[in-house]
Formats: C-alpha cells, structure tokens, sequence
C-alpha cells in the first residue's frame, strides 16, 4: 500500500510538471525575445506596435519598428554582415516602418520558430 501512494503521487507530479512545460517554455522564448528587443531598441529600432496571440502551445508575435536611427542600426548591420553597407544607404532607411512576425511553440524543447522580417512604409 505505501509504494502505491508513492507511485500515485510521483504520476501527480509528473503530470503537474508535463502541464507546466509549455507555460515555461513560453516564459523562456518571451525573456529572450525581450533581450533582443533591447538590443534592437539600442541601436535606433523603436517598437512602435507590439500584439501577441497565443495558446496553450503556440505563440504569435507582432511587431512594427520604426527606424529612428539609421546610422546606429547600418552599424549594427555591418557588424554581421559579411558585406559593409555603403554611409549613403542612411538617409533611405531613416524613418522607414518594418514589420516583424514571430511564431514559435511553446514547448521547451522543440526549436520551431518562425520570423517573417517586410517593410511597412518606406521613408
């Protein structure tokens, strides 16, 4: 009898825990999305729109950045890119609106993710 109430309560938890999993997954993907919303944020991309859709195992971001500081983000480009972008392609992205969409699950060990970067407006 005592190995059964053990056993009860290890599949309570067990289930407990697998029920959690997609609420921390997304809790995960959510901190590291922020972080690199920051960093965007530093190098002159403002979210100017954010909107989420999300359901027990999936999530759906929606972003629209406004480009404040071209020089700043052309340096951030150039920083990744194998290519340097030319000083006068600036002017042509200061203001431009660009709109992001993010789709990923949320279950912690699953590497599904999905972004869709387009322009919105130009400047």
């Amino acid at each position: 009898m005592p190995n059964l109430k053990k056993f009860i309560i290890f599949i309570v938890v067990a289930v407990i825990l697998a029920a959690a999993l997609p609420i921390i997954g997304n809790k995960l993907v959510q901190n590291r999305l922020e972080d690199r919303l920051t960093t965007l944020s530093s190098y002159g991309l403002e979210v100017s729109k954010a909107e989420t859709e999300s359901s027990y195992l999936s999530t759906k971001k929606h972003f629209e950045f406004l480009l404040r500081d071209a020089d700043k983000f052309v340096e951030y480009l150039n920083k990744y890119s194998d290519q340097q972008i030319p000083p006068y392609v600036n002017a042509a992205f200061e203001g431009v609106l660009i709109g992001a969409d993010v789709e990923y699950s949320n279950i912690p060990m699953s590497k599904a993710v999905s972004v869709d970067i387009y322009p919105l407006s130009l400047s």
